[in-house]
This record gives structure tokens, C-alpha cells and sequence, in this order.
């Protein structure tokens, strides 16, 4: 309809004729109707609905009461006792549409995430997957329960994840994972070191000189999986990656000590490293020790 058309203003218009269609159609005969009177057909034919929907632009899930009269939206109010699991549905599919990083993912979380599912490739069930095309698929299972009560993405934002990905394993197997896929090794120097799971097998970077007097390769999963060792040099550089220690005393690291003698010379490189102390320190500092 033109904008100079007298009807142009009204709030709507009972149409009997058009020329053409959808968007491209011209309004040739109608008329107006007053919001009286569409509130007077709203009480004989139309239907209040709720409408649980995420809102973009307010990062929200929105929750109205709705009167209508039939595609018309006559009226609105906020919805205070909408259904948690609808709204939660919501969030459900508003993170399908857009991925698991929406989700407030930590270092600790993700590292969980890493363990669970090394543990689920090794030993099968009660260990369930977590790879991230499974999290997606089972959403629901494992992130649905958690999602009750919120409905906002700051609220998404305060998520206990790491309690998520545990699911309903009790407690004993939460223990079990520790022991089996721990989150730290103890080592030479004395003390424990974080591993890193996100390779998906465990790897630990730690400084060559902190392994001195460590005859054996660390291992986890109850000895069946070698851990990776990257091996640094005083400054924190990599030197060298083991996945066999004793190997690596006797044919690699002959060569390393070489090299890093010349580079790090206030620090201790002895010739036999399987007999000296473990240590992060300069020989100074050791000989103040």
C-alpha cells in the first residue's frame, strides 16, 4: 500500500482484494480495523500462547505470553513460570546452532575432558566419551540437567563444566580416574608436575636437569602408557622429546649435554646423569644449598 493511502496508518486492515503476490502485492480494496475491534475478535477466536524463544540481540532466552488472532500478535507480557526444560531446550539448540565454545571451557575442564575420554579409548564402559563430536550429539544427556534454571548466556557462563562432564559417575570412579590418568607426577627434583592430556595421550614438559637420578620412564594407566617427555633446557626451550628414558640417557643424551654444556655453563651436566641429583638450580646456587 502506498504510504500517502489514507488506510497506511491504520494498525490493521481487513484486505478483500490484491493485485499480485507476497511481498510484491498491491492492496486494492480493504478496511481498517481498530484495535477495539480486533481485541473484540481476539476474545471470540483468538488463543494466548506461550513463546519460548533465544533472543539474540539481549543474549537471552525471552519468555512471553502471547494473544493472538491467528498470525496476528495482539498483545504481550513476559512469562514468569515458564517450563525450566523448555527453556532449557532452548539453550539446547541455541548451542547445537553454534558449537561447544560457547560453553565456559577452562584448562581444568578441558583437561578432564582430555582424561575421560583417554580412559574411555583404553577401557571402554563405565568410561564414557567426551570427544567433542560426541559432547555435541549428547548435549542433552550431559549438559541438559545442568541447564535448569538458566537462561542466559552469562548465565551459561557460570556452568560447573567439569561437574558436567563427570555425569553420573560416582565418586569412586572419579577417584579411580585420578589415580589411573593423574592430573600431576612426582618427579626427581621433588616436585609434582602437571601433565597434559590434550595431545590425547599425556605428555610432560619439564626441565631435563629435574629427571637427573631418574632411572625409570614415567608411565600411567597403571603402567600401560608410556608418558611423552619433552625435555627443556634451563631457559624453558625444548631439547628433546622421550618416550624412553633409559634410551635416551644412554644414546641421546651424551650428544644434548654437548650442545647445552656450552650454552648453559653455570649449569650442572654431568656425565652420568642416572647417579646425580635432580635439580632446576645453577651449580652456584647448589654449592650455596
Amino acid at each position: 500500500m502506498p504510504a500517502h493511502d489514507p488506510l497506511a496508518g491504520q494498525p490493521a486492515l481487513a484486505v478483500a482484494s490484491v493485485d499480485g503476490q507476497g511481498s510484491d502485492a498491491r492492496i486494492l480494496l480493504a478496511l481498517p480495523l481498530s484495535e477495539q475491534h480486533l481485541q473484540a475478535l481476539a476474545e471470540e477466536q483468538g488463543h494466548d500462547q506461550p513463546l519460548i524463544s533465544w533472543d539474540d540481540q539481549a543474549q537471552r532466552v525471552r519468555c512471553e505470553q502471547q494473544r493472538r488472532l491467528g498470525a496476528l500478535v495482539l498483545s504481550r507480557r513476559p512469562l514468569s513460570d515458564a517450563d525450566p526444560e523448555a527453556v532449557a531446550a532452548v539453550l539446547l539448540a541455541m548451542l547445537r546452532d553454534r558449537g561447544l565454545a560457547l560453553l565456559p571451557w577452562s584448562e581444568d575442564s578441558r583437561q578432564l575432558q582430555h582424561r575421560l575420554q583417554l580412559l574411555h579409548s583404553h577401557c571402554g564402559a563405565p568410561w564414557p566419551p567426551r570427544d567433542d563430536a560426541t559432547l555435541m550429539h549428547t548435549l542433552d544427556t550431559w549438559l541438559g540437567p545442568r541447564l535448569l534454571g538458566v537462561r542466559s548466556l552469562e548465565g551459561l557462563r557460570q556452568l560447573d563444566l567439569c561437574e558436567a562432564l563427570w555425569g553420573e559417575l560416582p565418586w569412586e570412579q572419579r577417584q579411580e580416574l585420578e589415580q589411573r590418568l593423574p592430573v600431576t607426577l612426582p618427579i626427581a627434583s621433588g616436585r609434582r608436575a602437571r601433565l597434559d592430556y590434550s595431545q590425547g595421550r599425556p605428555v610432560l614438559a619439564v626441565k631435563l636437569q629435574e629427571l637427573f637420578g631418574t632411572t625409570s620412564h614415567p608411565t600411567v594407566l597403571d603402567g600401560r602408557l608410556a608418558v611423552r617427555l619433552e625435555l627443556l633446557s634451563p631457559a624453558g626451550r625444548p631439547t628433546a622429546i622421550s618416550e624412553d628414558l633409559t634410551h635416551f640417557w644412554q644414546h641421546t643424551y651424551p650428544q644434548v649435554r654437548r650442545e647445552l654444556r656450552g650454552r648453559y655453563p653455570k649449569h650442572p651436566w654431568p656425565s652420568d646423569p642416572t647417579e646425580a641429583v635432580a635439580t632446576a638450580l645453577t651449580k652456584r646456587q647448589l654449592n650455596r644449598g
